[in-house]
């Protein structure tokens, strides 16, 4: 599910208080006296964000019950308006897959999020071809590779192109052209039948990176606690 910014800062206030008791909030582990981060000093600096991350928390948490009791509160539809940083999560019945039509040539990833949108009368939801292409990559059907310009792109494992995956050159106006991943028939029809599968795997990737954010954003915070710390112990001595 995406998460809003309140829960961000909740999450990172619990990480915070994690890494205060000296524990790893991703493993779950104690951090050994050799780690810089569990030392009694980064413990105080944790400690000192999670206090401010807490009034930051509340200030959030009044200023909203405030916006509520002065606001008429609407009902938001998954087909109506939308934040446009939230996007809702996809489903889709059995009956909506059952009613796509298999293409006779290949398609891309982000047709094919458009179709299941469609499908599902959703306008606008989490289903893109970001999210595909994370969940074939969990399954082994994709996998970054390093071009001679430097630039990172996913393209078909072995196992990918068996099952139905390709790449296709899609020339431009100016003369240039460029390579995207495409699903043939075949891989069109497998798509389908382990759709659940791919966004299991998805969603759990997402879950992991917004995890990761979180964690980094936090050991930033107590970085720049420590110097806070530190600015103030230093005018303390002189």
């Amino acid at each position: 599910m995406p998460i809003d910014k309140l829960e961000l800062l909740q999450r990172a206030k619990e990480y915070m208080e994690s890494l205060a008791e000296g524990t790893d909030p991703v493993s779950g582990q104690k951090l050994s006296r050799e780690d810089p981060m569990g030392s009694e000093r980064m413990a105080r600096c944790f400690a000192f964000v999670a206090g401010i991350l807490e009034e930051t928390i509340a200030q959030r948490k009044s200023q909203g019950k405030t916006a509520s009791q002065n606001k008429t509160a609407s009902v938001k539809k998954q087909t109506g308006t939308q934040n446009k940083k939230e996007k809702i999560i996809f489903s889709i019945t059995p009956e909506q897959l059952a009613a796509i039509q298999i293409e006779k040539t290949p398609v891309s990833l982000k047709e094919t999020a458009h179709k299941l949108n469609k499908a599902a009368s959703f306008e606008k939801s989490e289903m893109d071809n970001v999210l595909l292409s994370d969940g074939l990559e969990a399954l082994g059907l994709l996998k970054y590779e390093e071009s001679m310009d430097g630039k990172r792109r996913r393209i078909p494992t072995e196992k990918g192109y068996e099952i139905g995956l390709d790449r296709q050159c899609i020339s431009l106006n100016d003369g240039g052209h460029y390579w995207m991943n495409v699903l043939t028939p075949k891989g069109q029809q497998f798509l389908l039948e382990h759709l659940e599968e791919i966004l299991e795997q998805a969603r759990a990737i997402k879950k992991t990176k917004e995890k990761e954010r979180a964690v980094e954003r936090a050991r930033k915070m107590a970085k720049k606690a420590k110097e806070v710390l530190d600015a103030v112990q230093k005018d303390e001595i002189n």
